[in-house]
């Protein structure tokens, strides 16, 4: 069974969709027919330009670990890829905790 099958006609959801690796996946994820696709990203680290410009596409933009951002997910998702963090060194050193409290627990 390939991945395609695991997913043609299946919701999805991409969170980090709009960074290099979610943008590449969520392109790969489309190109198998899947049913729906949901982005979820802040744009902190990414650009509007990636997101896919398909009718299947969702784009909610907010952090994952925002409830506002929670309730406007899909109510019945097949599968989820979670590609959101905080990346480089930069955060990590001007505040460690909240960098990893992000990249860990979010």
């Amino acid at each position: 069974m390939s991945t395609g099958d695991l997913i043609t006609g299946r919701s999805l959801l991409v969170v980090g969709g709009a960074g290099f690796v979610g943008s590449n996946l969520s392109r790969m994820l489309l190109s198998n027919d899947v049913r729906s696709l949901t982005i979820v990203d802040n744009f902190l680290s990414s650009e509007r330009s990636n997101v896919p410009d398909d009718s299947r596409v969702k784009l909610i933009e907010g952090s994952i670990a925002d409830d506002a951002v929670l309730t406007r997910l899909p109510d019945e998702l097949d599968y989820v890829w979670h590609l959101a963090c905080y990346h480089g060194n930069q955060s990590s050193i001007h505040d460690p905790i909240a960098d990893h409290d992000n990249n860990t627990f979010t």
